[in-house]
């Protein structure tokens, strides 16, 4: 029973590699669904000092609507290749870090150079010193085994892909992992109850897409970290839809976390309009958005955009758009500072010495100085990133009848 829709898949798949998907906003979709992507490299002038990845050895295992991008303002200072030097916090506060980043984890005809790209980002998890890391479309398995060792502790494969098939298509899978220098002592993945429809040749009903989400101990404190990727961008009306739902499950599961410190890092497939109705305005009713905390007059900067960012050797020729988030909250007893937020620009380089980017996305870096309150009334179980009491109230809204592009 199933040979037929595998057939039918696979079918479509390759015919989609050699068709360009509908985009009404520009000349390239800013995320074309988990399967056809038609972004190859391009050659191009890299930006001044890319940070170079290299490869692993083998062996090696304001926000209104109408509000866009543009590429002519002044780019703020950003740490794109200086390597993390940890030094000793204040007394009683300790240092958080935490990398995002939607890989294109999709091998030819739909992706390029990923072979190289994944044993680059292994060397970075390696070498980059980073507390936690969350990852979108990681799909197949084989790159989920390259970069399984970079760090101390991992999602296992099945508890985030359980029911996935990854041979040539990532079917069944959720296409997310977390990894941690700090013990994972949970893990689970929430599949959307709403997913993309099979009628819109985009690919999203053939994969599970959900909220992957895992406890970490962390300096004696429990860290939730949850991370998503939302359906994809397309003309469609139920695809909108449908983000507009997943976001809702999202942000009711990351209400409901009682540790000490919620992040959140995923691929929203929405810009950073502030509206009721918007993935990101409603996220932002649970979350403070960490690139805000270190620049807060960012939101829409092009050197701030993850994808159709001027410095990606896939993407630069596609409109900025900033649709990757790292978000977090505390609870009352805590002080949580955002002191450095930055977009580290990884590169790679290919067999024949090319400069490539890590991804058709940019990652996202956020230190946090985590600290305890004085004065705090530990009775009171709320959050101090000054949450509206109606935040818990959203899901009893009806879906919005506005067809803004940007949710």
């Amino acid at each position: 029973m199933l040979a037929g829709p595998l057939l039918a898949a696979l079918a479509w798949a390759l015919a989609g590699a050699t068709s360009k998907p509908y985009r009404d906003t520009g000349p390239q979709s800013r995320d074309q669904g988990p399967y056809p992507r038609d972004q190859g490299p391009r050659p191009r002038a890299i930006g001044p000092r890319p940070r170079n990845l290299g490869s692993s050895p083998k062996e090696q295992g304001h926000n209104p609507a109408e509000q866009t991008i543009t590429r002519d303002a002044p780019t703020p200072r950003r740490n794109t290749s200086q390597p993390f030097l940890r030094q000793a916090p204040p007394p009683g506060q300790a240092l958080l870090r935490v990398l995002n980043l939607n890989f294109w984890g999709l091998g030819w005809p739909w992706g390029s150079d990923k072979e190289v790209r994944i044993r680059a980002l292994r060397d970075e998890l390696v070498h980059g010193q980073y507390d936690i890391v969350l990852l979108q479309e990681i799909w197949y398995r084989e790159d989920y085994n390259i970069i399984a060792s970079a760090m101390p502790y991992i999602t296992n494969y099945e508890s985030i892909n359980l029911g996935c098939t990854s041979f040539l298509l990532p079917l069944g899978c959720s296409g997310l992992t977390i990894l941690s220098r700090h013990p994972i002592t949970e893990v689970r993945l929430v599949p959307f109850t709403h997913r993309g429809s099979f009628w819109r040749f985009d690919g999203e009903i053939f994969v599970r897409k959900g909220v992957g989400m895992a406890r970490i101990q962390w300096e004696g404190r429990t860290v939730d970290v949850f991370t998503t990727h939302l359906v994809s961008y397309t003309k469609a009306d139920d695809n909108r839809l449908t983000r507009y739902l997943q976001a809702m499950e999202t942000i009711s599961l990351i209400a409901r976390s009682d540790a000490d410190i919620a992040i959140f890092g995923g691929d929203l497939n929405a810009q950073p309009v502030n509206t009721p109705h918007s993935p990101y305005g409603m996220c932002s009713t649970v979350m403070k958005d960490a690139l805000l905390g270190k620049h807060p007059d960012a939101s829409f900067h092009p050197a701030f955009a993850t994808f159709g960012n001027a410095q990606n050797t896939y993407t630069h020729s596609a409109p900025p758009e900033r649709i990757d988030y790292l978000m977090y909250r505390a609870q009352a007893n805590l002080d949580v500072k955002v002191l450095d937020f930055s977009m580290p620009l990884f590169m790679a380089r290919t067999p024949e010495g090319k400069s490539v980017s890590l991804s058709d996305h940019e990652a996202l870096l956020a230190t946090f100085l985590v600290g305890s309150r004085t004065n705090v009334d530990n009775r009171l179980n709320q959050y101090n990133q000054s949450l509206p009491r109606h935040s818990r109230e959203r899901a009893n809204q009806s879906v919005p009848r506005s067809r803004s592009r940007d949710w």
